[in-house]
């Protein structure tokens, strides 16, 4: 099912844990074509946050259908990063660069169907915000950050030319490591 601009502000908001305080935000939106109560509150917690920006002369695009590009600059403004104005055009390269497309075949035009949106959500959760040197999924608290294990390394040899074999004091959990193999 394609998703509507205002169905992708609720799932951004319950996504970073903001569900609770939008429903308590008091402020109206400063769009005027929103056409159901239910989703003002989501809207002016998300406006306020900087994750939304509207079509212009005060209109959000109510009931219009969310494109990849768009939601892809929702989610980088959820992470900190500026995608208004001149910036909006580097979106695409962006999210890329952060591998928020890791799974995704769509193209920057195409309508966002909900599957699609998810596994977006996922890498963004994946995805360190901006300036910050742990992933989104631990600052939201979704995630234990991984306490690190207490090694010695007892040796360490050449096994050709590309590859050193290392032999650490007890067994590595390999979902501990990144980078290596």
């Amino acid at each position: 099912k394609e998703l509507k601009r205002q169905d992708a502000v609720v799932i951004l908001t319950r996504l970073m844990g903001k569900e609770a305080d939008a429903l308590a935000t008091k402020a109206d939106p400063s769009f005027t074509d929103i056409t159901i109560d239910y989703y003002k509150p989501f809207l002016a917690f998300a406006e306020a946050n900087k994750w939304i920006e509207g079509r212009g002369d005060k209109k959000f695009g109510f009931h219009d259908l969310v494109t990849l590009k768009e939601f892809s600059a929702m989610l980088l403004r959820a992470l900190g990063y500026d995608t208004t104005g001149e910036n909006y055009a580097k979106v695409m390269d962006l999210a890329k660069e952060l591998k928020l497309f890791n799974g995704v075949t769509i193209k920057e035009d195409d309508k966002l169907v909900r599957g699609v949106a998810f596994i977006l959500m996922n890498n963004t959760l994946e995805t360190n915000p901006k300036g910050e040197d742990k992933a989104l999924v631990y600052k939201l608290g979704y995630k234990e950050v991984p306490k690190p294990q207490n090694l010695t390394v007892l040796s360490a040899e050449a096994a050709g030319l590309k590859a050193i074999d290392v032999k650490f004091s007890k067994e590595v959990d390999p979902s501990s490591i990144s980078g290596y193999t």
